[in-house]
């Protein structure tokens, strides 16, 4: 008798049923069963570790209950790599194409970055300039006390603040940045990028703060190197979400290139991608295709994309990763980070 292998049973083709029916029976119950709906939860004479193929939906399941309380569980081919739109973790139609796994066994094809501050979490007193802190991140605090980057330590998930509490500071985080020199991310045609982080901001009153998260060239740590002294972003090359001083409840996703004609502020893709609500996280995401750049809030593909090709966009360019608030006035601008990811072809 020949081989029959894991393909072979995920590969068969069984005539429809309205209910289950046995394929493999024993001592314990049903081994194999196949029908159009998953027997309901507690049913008695399905075999322990037994299975169970839903012929409309191509699923299979493994019933992890026991032979007289069935609790039939789905087995996946291939691991998930996303949750849900509103939930907690990434978003499905930012990383259901992302091949996570292949990366993480052969660096040849990708790379993939995520760290949800659970260990060696970010921390950095007020004025220090260009510190490396831990886990590959770099920091940058204003002179003034109050301006710090923290984690929350009554945060059992993991949570790393950036804090500015007077006129004219910034608190200015910069990851996948090769020591602050050389960008890991390059948005170039033909290879796809992956991106995703859940953040809150404390303040959207106009005039008040600024934040930043997204993509800029390496070595912007500084007091007016990605945030000016009027918390507008500078005239570098850069890609992301924007929280501007003139309109505090929304973020903005915008772009630019350094030099490229269009200044301060950068070019904006849309002025209304999401809007804040205070202290309420969203997750917000870019996944580019190798031809446009998409933008998401909250799991939900927005409107407004941009590609490659058009002018000012960072194509071609070295970046790093940030994550920058800004104060324009006395008062706490606080940039909450829970977690971020970020994957891209090679």
């Amino acid at each position: 008798m020949g081989r029959i292998g894991w393909s072979d049973i995920r590969d068969a083709s069984f005539p429809a049923a309205g209910s289950a029916k046995t394929i493999i029976n024993s001592a314990s119950g049903q081994l194999d069963a196949y029908g159009t709906e998953k027997p309901a939860d507690g049913l008695a004479g399905y075999a322990k570790g037994g299975t169970f193929k839903d012929v409309t939906a191509g699923k299979v399941y493994i019933n992890q209950g026991t032979n007289t309380s069935c609790s039939f569980k789905e087995i996946e081919i291939t691991p998930a790599v996303a949750g849900s739109a509103s939930g907690r973790g990434p978003s499905p139609l930012i990383w259901d194409s992302c091949p996570v796994l292949d990366f993480i066994l052969d660096p040849t094809q990708g790379w993939t970055f995520f760290d949800d501050f659970i260990v060696d979490a970010p921390l950095l007193a007020a004025n220090q300039a260009g510190v490396a802190i831990g886990s590959g991140w770099w920091g940058h605090t204003s002179a003034t006390a109050g301006s710090t980057i923290t984690p929350q330590t009554d945060h059992a998930n993991g949570e790393v603040h950036l804090l500015t509490t007077t006129t004219d500071e910034v608190a200015i985080l910069e990851g996948l940045c090769g020591h602050n020199t050389t960008g890991h991310v390059k948005f170039t045609a033909g290879k796809k990028t992956w991106f995703e982080a859940r953040v809150a901001v404390t303040n959207v009153t106009n005039a008040k703060c600024a934040s930043f998260v997204g993509f800029a060239e390496e070595g912007l740590l500084g007091d007016a190197t990605l945030l000016n002294a009027n918390q507008a972003l500078v005239d570098k090359d850069f890609i992301g979400f924007a929280q501007l001083v003139a309109d505090g409840d929304a973020w903005q996703t915008r772009f630019n290139t350094a030099s490229g004609g269009v200044g301060v502020d950068g070019t904006t893709v849309s002025a209304t991608a999401d809007v804040i609500v205070t202290t309420v996280m969203a997750k917000l995401g870019i996944y580019c295709d190798g031809v446009t750049i998409f933008f998401y809030a909250d799991g939900v593909l927005l409107a407004n994309s941009v590609t490659l090709a058009t002018a000012n966009v960072p194509d071609g360019e070295e970046l790093a990763l940030y994550f920058a608030t800004g104060s324009v006035d006395a008062g706490d601008c606080v940039l909450g980070i829970d977690w971020v990811r970020v994957a891209q072809e090679i």
